[in-house]
C-alpha cells in the first residue's frame, strides 16, 4: 500500500523532544491508578493463559499466533496476506537467512517476526534506534512508498492526517528520548505494560519512516509484550486492534492521542494527557479481549469436540474417533513418541500406523524428525473448525484442501523431501 502521508516542504513540525510530553498519563493519580488496575488484569490473565497452555503443543500455538499477527497487522494497512501464504512463509522462513531483496509481504513479516523473537527489544540500552531500523529493513517490501528506503529514517517532512510529523532532522534525538524514558522490567510489569503502550503511540507520533511505521510499531509492541509478561506469545495484540472495521477504532484512538493539550485539566505536557490515557485503556481492552478469546479457544474439551467434527468430515466418524484421540493426546502432552501413541489407540498396529500416517501427511501432527516424537499441529484448512473465528471464514481454504497442503516438520523437510528420504514412520 502506498503511503498516505504527504510531503510538506515548509510545513511547521516538531523539533524539540519536550514537545512530545507527557510521556505517561500520570498527571491525575486516579487515572494512573485505574490504568494499573487494568494492567494487573492483563498481567494476571496472560499468565493464566500461559499456565492453561502449559503442556499443550505450545510451539504450534505460538507459531499460529505469529501468523495471525502477520495477517491482522497487514489488514490494518489495507493489504491481504492469506493464511495459506502465511503458512507457506512460516514453513520456508529462516530468520538467519536475511536478504535485502524485495520479498512478498507475508514472508517479509514472518521473517521479521522470527527475528524479533530471537532478538527481543531491550529499552534503556540505546538499542531502540537500531532495532526499529532493522525491523523496518526486514519488513520492507516493494509495495511501500517509493520514497521509502529500507531501514532508513525519512529525510523529508510528512503529514499524517492532520498531524504534522516530527522534523526529519530531529528523528534520531526523539527516538533516543523514547529509549531513555520508557522501561521494560519484569519486576514491575504493571508500569511496564503502561509504558509499552505509551511508547507505541509516541513512536507512531514521531513517524520515523516514510512508510511501514504501523507494521514496525506493532512488531515492536509484540516484542515488548513477549519480553515482559508470560503468555504474551499466545495471543495477538494486532488481532485485537484490527477487530473493529480493519482497525478503525485503533487508528481513531491513535489519532486522538495526537491532539494537543486541551486546557488546564488535561495535564501539563504539550500533548493531551487524557487522550494518551484513553489510548492505553483502549489497548488494555483489546489485550483482555484477545487473552479471553485464546483462553476459550484452547479449552481442551472444546478442542476435542472440534477435532472430532473436522476429522469426521474428512474420514468418517468411525475412523475419526481414534485419530482425534491421538491428536488430543499430543495437544495435551506437547509431544509424544510414535510407539506410545500407537499403543493408546487400542487398534491393530497396521491400522494405527495408517491413522498416524494420515495425521502426519495432512498436517494435524508434525514430527521433530523423520522418525522422532510428534506433536499436534494446526493445518490451515482445518482452522475454521479447530480455532473458530481466529481468521475470517472467507480467508480460509476449504477443509477438504487439508490433503493438498504440503506441511513441513521442525527440521524443515517438506512432504516431498520426506518422501524422497523414505517413509516417515
Amino acid at each position: 500500500m502506498k503511503s498516505l502521508t504527504g510531503i510538506k516542504e515548509n510545513a511547521p513540525s516538531y523539533s524539540r523532544v519536550d514537545q512530545m510530553t507527557p510521556f505517561r498519563p500520570d498527571f491525575v493519580p486516579e487515572t494512573i491508578s485505574a490504568l494499573k488496575e487494568k494492567a494487573a488484569q492483563v498481567y494476571a490473565q496472560s499468565n493464566a493463559l500461559a499456565v492453561c497452555a502449559k503442556g499443550l503443543s505450545a510451539k504450534s500455538i505460538e507459531r499460529l499466533v505469529t501468523g495471525v499477527s502477520c495477517y491482522y497487522t497487514n489488514v490494518m494497512e489495507g493489504n491481504v496476506t492469506t493464511p495459506i501464504e502465511i503458512e507457506r512463509a512460516l514453513s520456508e522462513s529462516t530468520c538467519g537467512g536475511h536478504s535485502r531483496k524485495l520479498r512478498d509481504l507475508a514472508r517479509a513479516h514472518i521473517d521479521a517476526s522470527l527475528w524479533a523473537k530471537e532478538k527481543p527489544i531491550k529499552l534503556n540500552l540505546s538499542q531502540l534506534d537500531s532495532w526499529i531500523r532493522e525491523a523496518h529493513e526486514r519488513l520492507y517490501t516493494q509495495d511501500m512508498d517509493e520514497r521509502c528506503e529500507p531501514g532508513s529514517f525519512r529525510n523529508y517532512q510528512v503529514a499524517v492526517g492532520i498531524h504534522e510529523a516530527v522534523d526529519h532532522k530531529a528523528i534520531p534525538q526523539f527516538i533516543e528520548k523514547l529509549d531513555n524514558v520508557y522501561k521494560l522490567n519484569k519486576d514491575k510489569p504493571l508500569e511496564s505494560l503502561i509504558d509499552m503502550f505509551c511508547l507505541h503511540h509516541r513512536l507512531m507520533w514521531v513517524h520515523p519512516f516514510g512508510d511501514g511505521n504501523g507494521r514496525v510499531g506493532r512488531l515492536l509492541l509484540q516484542s515488548c509484550l513477549e519480553s515482559t509478561i508470560d503468555g504474551a506469545n499466545l495471543w495477538s495484540v494486532s488481532r485485537g486492534y484490527a477487530r473493529d472495521n480493519a482497525g478503525a477504532n485503533y487508528k481513531g484512538a491513535l489519532n486522538n492521542a495526537d491532539m494537543p493539550r486541551n486546557g488546564d485539566y488535561d495535564g501539563r505536557g504539550n500533548l493531551s494527557t487524557r487522550q494518551l490515557a484513553e489510548f492505553v485503556d483502549f489497548s488494555f481492552d483489546c489485550a483482555l479481549d484477545q487473552i479471553g478469546f485464546m483462553r476459550k479457544t484452547l479449552d481442551m474439551d472444546g478442542i476435542k469436540d472440534r477435532v472430532v467434527l473436522a476429522l469426521s468430515l474428512l474420514v468418517g466418524a468411525e475412523r475419526a474417533a481414534p485419530m482425534a484421540k491421538i491428536f488430543t493426546m499430543c495437544m495435551q502432552n506437547g509431544q509424544m513418541g510414535r510407539g506410545d501413541l500407537l499403543l493408546t489407540t487400542g487398534l491393530p498396529e497396521r491400522t494405527a500406523r495408517n491413522q498416524l500416517s494420515y495425521l502426519l501427511k495432512t498436517g494435524f501432527l508434525k514430527g521433530v524428525s523423520q522418525k522422532g516424537e510428534v506433536y499436534a499441529a494446526l493445518p490451515v484448512p482445518a482452522l475454521g473448525y479447530l480455532m473458530p473465528n481466529l481468521y475470517p471464514t472467507a480467508a480460509l481454504p476449504a477443509l477438504s484442501e487439508v490433503n493438498l497442503i504440503a506441511s513441513s516438520d521442525i527440521d524443515g523437510l517438506t512432504r516431498i523431501e520426506r518422501a524422497a528420504k523414505g517413509p516417515g514412520i
